[in-house]
């Protein structure tokens, strides 16, 4: 019988202590239960005590499982929260292409009589000429000046129906092999297709109003004796050209001028989701704007909107520091021909002195919001260049010392509490019940916990504690007793909070609860506020037991 009776027992304890505890910690850490440090002296009788479990957390473990761009510690345990989201970013390998290209010409016998091919003077030549665009798909006046240190393929293809005997030469004045040479290739005409692959070549474009960013090939065909006859109109050979796979070290040029199309963009913060009322202020919180850039384009930016969206989803917007006003054009640093290879950074930074960064963080926000807009070579007359390396990147971070005061902040929360899953007995049969915990609290917070019960048609059936000011809801915060700077743990004497037997018939048919926990720091209320600090050792410690009285009909178990 004693078996049946504490199992049931023991299932409805464990809803009540854990999740009201469990909420209160957010994170926890359940440990092995050591029956010795839990305080279960006092018993009802008949009755039965019980042991649920141990809950820890702590400061540094929870550290350990978070992603390690939202937390920092400095050397004496100090911690910072840093939330970090990369709003845009870009490689020159994603973003500045040379295209490829391939172009087929010929000749033919445009003679009105046949052409004997055996007949034809020795070392017969001809030339002709070829201009390849060189462009990275940028349309308008975009132009490419030269390139350096390209590595590519150089297709160069000849077909005909007639059996030539000679050679065919492709010269360029405008690629340069790594010795400052021109470029230059002769082959039997009657080679297959060649794919030469030139590494590490110069690419010195042409730059006339008329002609831009080509390169001139030469081929020359040189005949000896064939044979074959070549009927009037007939094709005598076709020549095909082409790059393709072409990779750079560094482009010079003119980009063109162009907007860039950046759609708005909103910044989760989790921080403030459980948070029902009031704020927490952190002393020397920093809002952080970063661009860095190293492509040798100049960017202009405009901020259309930038803010916070708080719980009531109203839009603040956030002015001050260094910002640009929103509307107000401003271009982005960006190196000079001098500087190829560096990275120039702009960063707008506001703070709660320099900015309203205080007012917008003090709604609670659930998400940042940023749009703005880009035109690149704003003024039209630039002088680019990029090199393979190239990148821009745009960096929000919002930093957060865990350094400051809440007073009466509220955080809320809603937990699954179906009464049913934990005790399948007529819920008379508990005539009272102690829930039994040993806190020790090493935070500096002090809290105050309270808890609704509703039912599956959201009607609120009973709280936890009737009485406002019950001394089991209050938690008492951690203090400094050596002036170290850092807070020693305080136990508490134990915490007996009691159901009595009204609460549970009224909680027998929940199907869940909402928990608020009211956070003060101490000297809050000051003036000004007195700020406490959070360093990683710090931990918070529950054992939880239960005491029970039961009536039960020993025939039923």
């Amino acid at each position: 019988m004693h078996s049946h009776h504490s199992h049931h027992i023991r299932f409805l304890l464990h809803a009540l202590g854990f999740l009201l505890i469990l909420a209160l910690l957010s994170s926890c850490i359940k440990e092995t239960f050591d029956p010795d440090s839990l305080d279960t002296s006092f018993r009802f009788s008949p009755g039965v005590a019980a042991p649920i479990g141990y809950f820890r957390y702590q400061m540094d473990e929870l550290l350990d499982t978070a992603n390690s761009t939202q937390f920092s510690t400095d050397d004496d345990g100090f911690m910072n929260l840093v939330y970090r989201e990369l709003l845009e970013s870009g490689t020159a390998s994603d973003l500045i292409k040379i295209q490829d290209f391939e172009y087929t010409t010929g000749f033919e016998n445009n003679l009105d009589i046949p052409i004997d091919l055996s007949v034809i003077p020795h070392s017969f030549t001809f030339s002709d000429t070829l201009w390849i665009p060189i462009t990275i798909g940028i349309a308008g006046d975009a132009r490419i000046d030269s390139v350096i240190g390209a590595t590519m393929d150089l297709t160069v293809d000849f077909a005909t129906h007639f059996n030539l005997v000679g050679e065919v030469c492709v010269e360029s004045h405008n690629i340069f092999d790594p010795q400052g040479s021109i470029f230059s290739i002769c082959r039997d005409i009657n080679d297959p297709t060649s794919i030469i692959n030139l590494v590490d070549y110069t690419l010195r474009l042409t730059d006339t109003p008329a002609d831009r960013s080509l390169i001139e090939v030469v081929y020359t065909i040189k005949l000896n004796p064939s044979s074959g006859i070549i009927q009037p109109g007939d094709p005598v050979v076709d020549f095909t050209v082409g790059l393709s796979a072409i990779e750079y070290d560094v482009i010079y040029g003119y980009f063109g001028q162009f907007s860039l199309n950046l759609p708005p963009v909103n910044i989760p913060l989790d921080l403030y989701n459980p948070i029902y009322e009031g704020s927490f202020y952190f002393e020397g919180a920093e809002l952080r704007l970063i661009f860095s850039n190293s492509f040798g384009i100049p960017v202009e930016m405009t901020i259309n909107e930038f803010g916070a969206i708080g719980r009531n989803g109203q839009f603040t917007a956030i002015t001050g520091g260094n910002l640009p006003a929103s509307g107000v054009p401003t271009v982005l640093g960006y190196p000079g021909l001098l500087e190829i290879g560096n990275t120039k950074v702009d960063s707008f930074i506001l703070t709660t002195e320099n900015s309203n960064l205080f007012t917008a963080l003090e709604t609670g926000p659930s998400e940042l919001r940023l749009d703005v807009d880009g035109r690149v070579n704003p003024l039209g007359t630039e002088y680019n260049f990029v090199v393979d390396s190239s990148k821009y990147d745009v960096l929000l971070e919002l930093f957060l010392p865990l350094n400051g005061y809440a007073d009466n902040l509220v955080v809320r929360d809603t937990l699954d509490f179906v009464f049913n899953d934990f005790y399948d007995r007529p819920p008379e049969e508990i005539k009272r019940m102690i829930l039994r915990l040993n806190i020790t609290n090493g935070f500096p917070l002090n809290m105050k916990v309270q808890a609704y019960y509703f039912d599956g048609n959201d009607v609120l059936l009973d709280s936890l504690f009737h009485d406002p000011g019950d001394p089991a809801s209050y938690i008492p915060a951690a203090t400094d007793n050596n002036n170290d700077g850092k807070v020693e743990p305080l136990k508490l004497a134990p915490v007996e909070v009691e159901l009595s037997r009204q609460q549970i018939d009224n909680i027998s048919s929940s199907i869940y609860m909402v928990v608020y926990y009211t956070l003060t720091t101490p000297g809050a209320d000051q003036k000004p506020p007195e700020n406490v600090q959070f360093y990683m050792e710090y931990f918070f410690e529950v054992f939880i037991g239960a005491i029970a009285e039961l009536d039960v009909n020993s025939t039923d178990y």
